[in-house]
């Protein structure tokens, strides 16, 4: 588990994500367990696409529109619509919490569109 870092020593798009992540965690006393597993579960899931996808662990400013939405629709296709709903709760969760400590300017994150329930049914896993 990495050490938590300072807020003022996360300003910056170019900022690892998994630095972050756990001090977001952290901070955020009113997460249940539960809640939180699911959370990391979520931002683990997207640190290895970013992997696979962008060839390079996740930053702070990959929490834009564009990465999110491919990492989303790939869950949707590969897993269900329940784990893309998930993963979008967390990492609107997360960037909404970065903006608020204007770590990252808000970028639309909070603006996705969640994962349509009526999609779960055709997309839920056996």
């Amino acid at each position: 588990m990495p050490v938590p870092r300072r807020w003022q020593d996360m300003r910056g798009p170019e900022t690892p994500l998994e630095e972050v992540i756990e001090s977001f965690v952290l901070h955020r006393s009113d997460l249940s367990d539960v809640t939180a597993t699911n959370y990391r579960r979520a931002y683990r899931r997207f640190g290895e696409w970013c992997v696979r996808e962008l060839g390079r662990p996740p930053l702070v400013g990959d929490l834009e529109p564009g990465t999110v939405d491919a990492f989303l629709a790939e869950r949707k296709r590969s897993v269900s619509a329940e784990s893309a709903r998930v993963a979008w709760v967390a990492l609107r969760s997360l960037d909404g919490f970065l903006a608020e400590r204007r770590i990252q300017l808000d970028n639309g994150c909070l603006l996705y569109t969640s994962p349509s329930p009526r999609d779960r049914q055709k997309t839920r896993m056996p």
